[in-house]
């Protein structure tokens, strides 16, 4: 009998050293992990930019778009939500350029020059017409990516791209 109560108590000793044993293992601190910081690939010390642009687009004599940039302005921080690419057969096309002139992303409006109006008859009823401007102004809102340098917008008409005309962003 003394020996089985001797036994008994050596098993809870050792369930009692074995817990302690787990616990200390599972407490102890990880070892240190060695780490060298890298330098990010590209120029990406930069913030989040927005770019703002206005252009003039007017028909020269010619007949042929030409596109001006008025105003260019990079200001800090991240456009919520990006505006859908417009899917009209008359567009203008922006297009962001790294400097070795590789596309990095494109946004697609409504052709400035070409709008839908919806106005009254005689009867009272709506119509809609469609006007052909020769000259207009038109502002477009970028996500400026990094490595962007040159910006081109592309004039496009019946699914065509008439005109490509390049400009210095950075």
């Amino acid at each position: 009998m003394e020996s089985f109560i001797d036994l008994r108590v050596k098993n809870k000793i050792i369930k009692a050293m074995l817990v302690v044993m787990s616990l200390s293992w599972a407490c102890k601190s990880p070892q240190p992990v060695a780490y060298q910081y890298q330098e990010p690939e590209g120029n990406s010390t930069r913030l989040s930019e927005i770019v703002f642009l206005t252009f003039r687009i007017y028909e020269d004599s010619t007949a042929s778009t030409s596109v001006e940039l008025l105003e260019k302005q990079i200001v800090g921080g991240k456009i919520k939500v990006e505006g859908g690419d417009s899917q009209e057969k008359n567009r203008i096309v922006v297009k962001q350029f790294d400097k070795q002139k590789i596309e990095l992303n494109a946004v697609a409006i409504d052709h400035p020059l070409f709008k839908q109006v919806e106005v009254t008859n005689n009867t009272g009823s709506y119509e809609t017409k469609y006007l052909q401007l020769a000259d207009t102004e038109f502002f477009v809102r970028l996500t400026l990516l990094p490595q962007t340098v040159f910006i081109r917008v592309d004039d496009v008409r019946e699914e065509k791209e008439i005109k490509s005309t390049w400009f210095t962003i950075r």
